[in-house]
């Protein structure tokens, strides 16, 4: 049902980008130029879309990762066809959908993500804009939030040292009764009340408590928006540590390709290394994309909180808010489905004219094994 009728590759080999190629229309596509000017490495290009397989003498000297698009045709209405309860939008675009595109790109582990790209990629990124925009909003507010709290908490802090600092000022004329001896059991000492003789000592210590219960109460009424702050905080942290250690082994990544491009010789003791640089780069990918979508849902969960619901009740709510702003695709998953209904893309060499017996691609076809070349 998919025929591939165009491709566009970028840096890959000695190809820096060959803009949108379409296939001729009757099947047969020539590729002519000059001895390296590129013709293999478009077709290693378009295997390596299927297979997902690099090797790292396919990088270019600038060190800039390749990636690979495929445009398709398909037949109108397909696309829905296969693509399980898509949304009411989604529906609408792919139901009038005659061609997509998809790509991969490679990243500097050389693993690689499939993404669909072009029309559909456009709609689906446009949810996933409207996402981040409503999370960047939520967290401005919860920034907000979060220095009030602080201005609240300090204000209390300087409300307690002044209460204190007053009630140091009280006279202690403080008399105790002796203990009386009755039943042969000692019965507590009695307290006479506290004289003091400066009422505005008094007038300031009961507007200061008028006002520490005014902060507590704040404080109490916004107990929630602050646990969700710190929880906040923690994702955050945590994400940005994972961010930050990829970039650092990205460099390491990038260090090893560019030796290898110079065709710097690796002792076993590097390649060890470099395995040990690769899995740590995949777990650090795999942990930080798990975080941030932690941290995405609290996020939604703490706009709930700040508008006054419990925490039973902003998980419901959050649910409802992702599924609101984010489609169940998105361009990788799409892009995984659709490339599992590519056609297969095989480089083979026909030697015929060189060799006393040939293949013909009649031969390939009905799987003649008799022939040789």
């Amino acid at each position: 049902m998919m025929k591939l009728t165009a491709f566009r590759i970028r840096n890959f080999r000695s190809i820096i980008d060959t803009g949108w190629q379409s296939l001729s229309p009757d099947n047969i596509t020539c590729l002519i130029g000059q001895n390296e000017s590129g013709k293999t490495s478009i077709l290693e290009a378009l295997k390596v879309f299927y297979t997902e397989t690099i090797s790292e003498d396919v990088l270019r000297s600038d060190l800039s990762l390749p990636d690979v698009s495929c445009r398709f045709s398909v037949p109108e209405g397909w696309l829905l066809r296969i693509t399980d309860n898509p949304g009411t939008e989604l529906k609408e675009l792919l139901s009038g959908t005659t061609h997509i595109e998809l790509t991969r790109s490679w990243l500097p582990d050389l693993s690689s993500v499939l993404k669909v790209s072009g029309t559909i990629s456009q709609y689906l990124d446009s949810l996933e804009d409207a996402w981040r925009i409503y999370l960047d909003d939520v967290t401005v507010e919860m920034e907000g939030e979060l220095k009030n709290i602080s201005s609240l908490e300090k204000a209390l802090e300087n409300v307690n040292i002044k209460e204190a600092q007053v009630r140091a000022k009280f006279p202690d004329i403080v008399s105790k009764k002796k203990g009386i001896i009755s039943l042969f059991k000692k019965k507590p000492a009695e307290e006479k009340p506290l004289i003091v003789e400066d009422q505005d000592l008094i007038v300031e210590l009961n507007e200061i408590l008028i006002q520490k219960d005014k902060l507590n109460e704040e404080l109490s009424a916004k107990k929630l928006i602050k646990k969700a702050g710190d929880t906040w905080k923690t994702l955050l942290d945590k994400y940005n540590s994972f961010e930050n250690h990829l970039r650092e082994l990205a460099f390491k990544l990038e260090k090893r390709h560019q030796q290898l491009t110079f065709f710097m010789k690796q002792s076993d003791e590097d390649d060890l290394e470099w395995k040990s640089v690769l899995d740590d780069y995949r777990i650090t990918r795999r942990d930080r994309d798990k975080t941030k979508a932690e941290l995405d849902r609290h996020i939604a969960f703490s706009a709930y909180i700040m508008d006054g619901y419990d925490e039973r009740e902003a998980n419901i709510k959050v649910n409802e808010e992702i599924q609101s702003y984010k489609s169940q695709y998105n361009s990788e998953i799409l892009g995984r489905k659709y490339f599992e209904y590519c056609p297969v893309f095989e480089v083979f060499e026909d030697f015929g004219s060189l060799l006393p017996n040939r293949i013909d691609m009649e031969d390939i076809i009905s799987g003649n094994d008799k022939v040789e070349g």
